[in-house]
């Protein structure tokens, strides 16, 4: 219900209403994997590009097998130039 709501939210523009909502499930249940990377994306979208990152990061301790996740944060340090994209390769 909770990811609709978010889903919700980002189709109609109401950015940080969505943020919100992925921070709450991310206090109560810090590793849900979806709401970091739905959180992230919601970032992005706002041009907080580093936030983003930070937020991939977080998710990657909890996933750093999920392919997904590693695609999206190695995208995310390339494209801000970040050296860390080596390492991950």
């Amino acid at each position: 219900m909770e990811r609709l709501l978010v889903i919700g939210g980002q189709e109609k523009g109401k950015l940080a209403e969505a943020e919100a909502v992925c921070t709450k499930i991310i206090q109560d249940f810090p590793g849900q994997l979806d709401a970091l990377t739905l959180k992230a994306e919601l970032m992005k979208q706002q041009g907080r590009e580093n936030d983003a990152i930070a937020i991939l990061e977080q998710a990657y301790v909890f996933a750093p097998g999920d392919i997904d996740l590693v695609y999206q944060l190695a995208l995310g340090y390339a494209e801000s130039k970040n050296p860390k994209v080596v390492a991950l390769a």
